[in-house]
């Protein structure tokens, strides 16, 4: 959702920093405790992975590419890990690490990937466990492996359900925000992100775009007449037509008020006028459902019509270009279309 994810993007990028900064300080204490006790290689490790944290720390507070760095720190973060277990004169109690290790994997990389990486991860602590120590040898030796196991395991599972669950309500809050409740069809807030995608797959292909811009035509007079209750239904009967008429790879959404707008993947200016006529006549033919009526008074819409390239190249030129040819089938009108 448009509100929700800066949002989120922030907390990851806190949290991950948080991250850096804990772990620079932890490594450069477990540093030179393990030089001290002439753990030469892990002192090594964690000298290492303390440098590199620094130096990613300022990276991670401005990067674009947030997940693509979190990657790029967490992965090599856990395998330095996994190398600290494997050696054999490290600590047991490092091995409490791999149980927080979902919880943090499936916050700074979602669902999906966090899942993946703490299954290898977690894997990877048990094999070490394994041929570091072995079997357990007695109910006490069992206890505690037990005990290790079921925390990692329950930590993974609420991980990873709490983040999926977080990653649908998100999902579902981003389609309400961009959906106009009225009508079922987008509204403007899926707009730009729809044209530039839109734009680029033209410019890829080498084929045009056309963008209709439409308006009820006296739609004031809807609402005062019958009131606003039939205007609204006037709204969501053409949005119902112009599902219709229009292909499913065309983008439809209610622009404003009354004003509806369509953008027609591969279709030229012509064909786009020739869809347009027949959205005109396909509306004017319409029963309006709105009034009580035996001879309500005709609906018609007014459309203007803008094409990538010839109108402009970006997405304010092509709304001015099809906003100005709209006002002109008004002026001259209503009931119309105007296409250059």
């Amino acid at each position: 959702m448009t509100i929700s994810t800066p949002r989120r993007h922030r907390e990851r990028r806190t949290v991950l920093r948080a991250m850096m900064v804990v772990t620079a300080l932890g490594g450069i204490l477990f540093a030179w405790l393990n030089l001290y006790r002439g753990l030469w290689v892990a002192s090594l490790v964690e000298f290492a992975f303390v440098g590199y944290s620094l130096v990613l720390l300022p990276v991670i507070g401005r990067t674009e590419h947030f997940k693509f760095w979190a990657v790029a720190y967490v992965i090599p973060w856990a395998g330095a890990m996994l190398a600290i277990l494997a050696m054999p004169r490290a600590s047991p109690s490092v091995f409490v690490w791999p149980i927080l290790l979902p919880l943090v994997l499936h916050f700074l990389l979602g669902s999906r990937l966090g899942l993946t990486v703490s299954l290898a991860s977690l894997s990877g602590a048990a094999l070490l466990a394994w041929s570091r120590f072995g079997l357990p040898a007695d109910s006490a030796a069992f206890t505690v492996t037990a005990n290790f196991s079921l925390a990692g395991m329950l930590g993974l599972a609420l991980a990873h359900v709490y983040e999926r669950g977080r990653e649908r309500s998100e999902h579902r809050l981003r389609e309400i925000a961009a959906t106009d409740t009225l009508t079922g069809l987008p509204n403007r807030n899926l707009l730009d992100e729809t044209f530039e995608r839109f734009c680029a797959a033209a410019r890829d292909d080498h084929q045009p775009l056309s963008l209709l811009l439409m308006d009820l035509d006296h739609f004031k007079h809807i609402n005062d007449v019958h009131g606003h209750a039939a205007g609204d239904r006037a709204l969501v009967d053409f949005a119902h037509r112009l599902r219709s008429e229009l292909r499913d790879e065309d983008f439809l959404c209610r622009f404003g008020g009354e004003e509806f707008l369509a953008m027609l993947p591969n279709t030229s200016r012509e064909v786009a006028g020739r869809v347009a006529e027949r959205l005109r006549m396909a509306w004017r033919e319409q029963p309006a459902q709105w009034s009580d009526s035996h001879n309500p008074d005709p609906h018609t819409v007014s459309v203007g019509i803008a094409m990538l390239g010839s109108d402009g190249s970006d997405l304010d030129s092509l709304l001015r270009a099809a906003d100005h040819r709209l006002y002109r089938a008004k002026a001259e009108g209503r009931d119309q279309i105007v296409a250059d």
